[in-house]
C-alpha cells in the first residue's frame, strides 16, 4: 500500500513455488490495492498450464512471467524453451506473457518466442553484457578516460536495446 500512495501503478510479485499460497497472496494484494496498481506476476519455478490457467482466472494479475526454459543471468550452454508449453498456456489465457529472463537466447529463439505470444521480455544482461565489452574495449586504448567509458557503456545498451527491438519486430511501435 505504501509504494501506491506514493505513486508506485506496477507491481512486480515473485512466487511460483506453490500456486494455493501464491493465489492466496494476490487475492489479498488485489483487496488492498484494488485495480489501480498494474500486477505482474513472476512464475519462478513454474506452473503446470493448468496452474497458470488458474491462477490467472482466480487472481486477475494483469502480466504473468512464465518459466519456459529461461531465467535471469548468463547462462552456461545452450537455453532449451519449451515453445510447446508458451503455446499451450498463451492458447488458455488472454493477459500479456512476459518472458522470464532473455539471457543466452539466440535472436532465433527471441522471435521463436514472440511468435509464440511472449509480449514482455527481459532483457538487462544482454544490455550489461554488451555495455561492460565496450567499456573494455575502450579501457584498452590510449585516450581511455571515466567519460569515454561512460559513453561507451551508454553507446553499448543503446546499441543493444537497437538490436533486440528489431530481433523483437518492435522497432518503430509504440
Amino acid at each position: 500500500e505504501a509504494f501506491a500512495r506514493q505513486g508506485f501503478i506496477h507491481l512486480k510479485i515473485k512466487g511460483g513455488q506453490d500456486v494455493e499460497m501464491d493465489i492466496e497472496r494476490i487475492i489479498k494484494v488485489r483487496e488492498r490495492l484494488g485495480y489501480q496498481v498494474t500486477l505482474r506476476f513472476d512464475a519462478n519455478q513454474g506452473y503446470t498450464v493448468e496452474e497458470a490457467v488458474r491462477f490467472v482466472e482466480e487472481t486477475g494479475v494483469d502480466f504473468l512471467a512464465i518459466a519456459i526454459g529461461t531465467a535471469h543471468g548468463l547462462y552456461d550452454g545452450e537455453v532449451n524453451l519449451a515453445l510447446d508449453l508458451l503455446a499451450e498456456i498463451r492458447e488458455r489465457v488472454e493477459i500479456p506473457l512476459v518472458l522470464h529472463g532473455g539471457s543466452g537466447l539466440s535472436d532465433d529463439q527471441f522471435r521463436a518466442a514472440v511468435a509464440g505470444g511472449i509480449q514482455k521480455i527481459n532483457i538487462f544482461t544482454n544490455l550489461a553484457v554488451a555495455s561492460t565489452q565496450r567499456m573494455i574495449e575502450n579501457a584498452q586504448t590510449d585516450k581511455a578516460n571515466l567519460r569515454s567509458m561512460l559513453t561507451q557503456v551508454r553507446e553499448g545498451f543503446r546499441g543493444e536495446c537497437e538490436r533486440l527491438l528489431d530481433v523483437f519486430g518492435t522497432t518503430g511501435k509504440a
